[in-house]
């Protein structure tokens, strides 16, 4: 599966993770990494544990492919792609990562309660007393000595 692999893609490897030389950036050691080493080469690379399953490096590295956009890449450079081409794929995935990005607003109800009080809200009382207006103590059968 691995020679599968290699040849479809020419520096794409899965690799023990003793055999790191530097350090990772995740908390875990799992950290999938893709950088370009030359104009036509992908390196992407998931790091495997010592007791890790074949098929969860298989599975993450699958993941790493797609996620980095690898396969979309190679599919681009099969056949030239002439100026107006470029121009269509460059504002196609500008909406993707707009779409991306995107985080709907928050929710009524949460959007209430985290906002600042209303103005004017210290001169009101609670929503038991609106009119701000101080009890009166309850009165005991003994008075104070004033």
């Amino acid at each position: 599966m691995m020679s599968t692999l290699s040849a479809f893609l020419p520096s794409v490897g899965l690799r023990p993770r003793h055999t790191c030389k530097h350090s990772l950036s995740s908390s875990n050691g799992t950290a999938s990494k893709l950088y370009m080493k030359s104009s036509h080469a992908y390196h992407v690379e998931v790091l495997v544990g010592d007791d890790e399953p074949p098929e969860n490096a298989l599975k993450r590295f699958r993941w790493a492919t797609k996620t980095s956009g690898l396969v979309q890449e190679a599919r681009r450079r099969r056949y030239f792609e002439n100026t107006q081409d470029e121009k269509k794929r460059r504002i196609k995935d500008g909406h993707m990562k707009k779409s991306k990005r995107y985080v709907p607003p928050p929710r009524y109800e949460e959007a209430v309660t985290t906002l600042e009080p209303a103005p004017f809200a210290d001169l009101f009382g609670d929503s038991d007393n609106i009119f701000g207006q101080e009890q009166e103590a309850p009165q005991s059968g003994t008075r104070s000595a004033f």
